[in-house]
């Protein structure tokens, strides 16, 4: 296409476009666009929103622990291979019906300590539970001894609520840390925090949290055993096994050689206090979501020209 041809097709094609509908711009200065996303942040940053953290401190029966935690499972938090992989380095990770959190800890001691913690939006690392390690420690991690020398070793945690097509979830991220003494900056003084040592990446757990559940984490040796079923309601109650059957440590294989000492792993050294008489920690992650933002929502459309603003997300 050239000479007076190529002129007048481009001249029409112009004029064309010209004349066709546009979609309106849209409006930023919409009230209604406005009042719709100041209401979402404020839902966001609510203070019955975010993480709600439970530590729970309780002897250290390891038979006792572990019966209750079976008995009160309700599905699993992750997939095989990374459960699998916290609990070769003496970590457990369940989930339980939020309404029986209480039984649950009336199941696990006699007499336990609870503290609640309100955290919300944890959008930077923040330490939510620690051990100091005063002299050289070897702790398992993986199946692998890793030494540890004057420090703190630290469980770091980040959480905020995600809106999906399914629903809002809590997104929750742990990972293991560990740091040597050193002088607080000035972003720690005024209460954040960050990364700043070793970190165990092999244990770094990512998972969306639903509401009505709280997921219990804690230290366990490798070798307790324990049954894999779920019992996520109560028609399951007369199929559960006794506390006494419940939890099964596998017996060490006989070996050629001396004994050897085999050292405690990171999960049972970060959640274990051998104090006399020795105790447990037990964090639960309990995500506190509220029934507002289960609301569902539309978009609302129409034609270019009748559209009077731009398309806003509303509550039905």
């Amino acid at each position: 296409m050239n000479g007076p041809r190529a002129f007048t097709a481009l001249a029409v094609a112009a004029a064309a476009t010209a004349c066709a509908p546009r979609a309106a711009e849209p409006d930023l200065d919409d009230p209604t666009r406005t009042e719709a996303t100041r209401e979402r942040i404020e839902q966001l940053l609510n203070t019955d929103n975010g993480l709600d953290l439970r530590v729970w401190t309780v002897a250290d029966d390891p038979q006792r622990i572990g019966s209750a935690l079976v008995r009160y499972a309700d599905g699993p938090v992750l997939g095989p291979q990374d459960t699998d992989e916290l609990r070769r380095s003496g970590l457990r990770f369940v989930r339980v019906r939020a309404d029986r959190l209480r039984e649950l800890l009336d199941a696990m001691a006699a007499a336990p300590v609870e503290v609640a913690v309100w955290h919300g939006q944890v959008l930077e690392w923040r330490q939510m539970h620690h051990r100091p390690v005063a002299d050289t420690t070897v702790v398992g991690v993986g199946g692998r001894p890793q030494e540890l020398t004057s420090g703190w070793l630290r469980l770091m945690v980040r959480s905020w609520t995600l809106h999906m097509e399914d629903g809002p979830y809590l997104q929750l991220e742990l990972l293991p840390e560990f740091v040597h003494p050193q002088a607080r900056t000035l972003h720690q003084l005024l209460g954040g925090s960050d990364l700043r040592g070793r970190i165990f990446t092999g244990l770094a757990v990512e998972s969306r949290l639903e509401a009505g559940y709280g997921y219990v984490l804690t230290g366990e040796s490798p070798g307790a055993e324990w049954p894999q079923a779920a019992l996520p309601d109560e028609a399951a109650d007369a199929s559960r096994p006794s506390d006494e059957s419940s939890l099964v440590v596998v017996a060490d294989e006989p070996s050629v050689g001396p004994d050897t000492v085999t050292p405690a792993t990171l999960g049972e050294f970060l959640f274990t206090n051998p104090a006399d008489p020795p105790t447990r920690t037990v964090l639960v992650f309990v995500p506190r979501i509220p029934s507002r933002l289960f609301q569902p929502y539309r978009v609302t459309t129409g034609r270019p020209e009748a559209q009077e603003g731009s398309s806003v997300a509303v509550p039905e």
